[in-house]
């Protein structure tokens, strides 16, 4: 997986319809082959400072989106920032679910462990998390 990460500074009156044009390419990345997930937020303490991310299942499904029309509006709406932008990409290898910290509060070594194989299966996810909670290591109240 790969996820675009954008931050910007909203100029002074223009948060608002910044926001929105992020929103309606975020809704547009959606429908796009591979793209799993794309968001927009607002730093609470600064709504002037804008967040955009997208989520992508393999990079060539990224390349193509980089070649896009939808592309070129992104950019476009950088170059409106009041300060330079932000544009990261983050490559993803592995994810770790509720297993893992359940493996870890129980003291068990990294190398026992298991991670998600890519295939779309989340066995951690079907840890039962009031008993998972139950179980915590260390000095009790």
């Amino acid at each position: 997986m790969i996820e675009l990460h954008l931050y910007l500074r909203a100029p002074p009156r223009q948060t608002q319809s910044l926001v929105a044009a992020l929103q309606s390419l975020a809704r547009l990345a959606g429908l796009e082959r591979g793209c799993l997930e794309a968001h927009v937020f607002t730093e609470s303490n600064d709504p002037r400072h804008l967040y955009y991310s997208e989520a992508w299942d393999a990079e060539e499904n990224l390349r193509s989106m980089l070649r896009s029309e939808r592309f070129t509006h992104l950019v476009e709406l950088m170059e409106l920032a009041a300060e330079p932008p932000s544009l990261a990409f983050w490559t993803i290898s592995e994810t770790r679910g509720l297993e893992f910290a359940r493996q870890a509060r129980q003291g068990q070594s990294e190398g026992a462990f298991t991670f998600d194989s890519g295939n779309g299966s989340h066995p951690e996810s079907k840890v039962n998390a009031p008993s998972f909670l139950g179980k915590a290591t260390g000095p009790q109240p």
